[in-house]
């Protein structure tokens, strides 16, 4: 994995990250304007997806770096 594609993950994660905290704002400030179940699949789902596999990426990333550090 490049860090490039770290980096878009990470960049994903945030903006996933900022829509979820929006809409529990605006459900909390506003009350209910979407459906839960359509907001559970559509972006807390999602998000929960994004972040795993950020944090994935980021480990598996982490541990070459390691490996390659161990190697020389």
């Amino acid at each position: 994995m490049s860090s490039e594609e770290e980096r878009h993950w990470r960049n994903a994660t945030i903006i996933m990250l900022l829509v979820s905290l929006l809409f529990l704002a605006i459900q909390t400030f506003y009350g209910f304007f979407l459906v839960w179940y359509f907001q559970l699949f559509t972006i807390y789902i999602p998000t929960l997806i994004s972040v795993a596999v950020y944090l994935w990426v980021r480990i598996k990333s982490r541990r070459r770096r390691i490996e390659g550090l161990a190697d020389y």
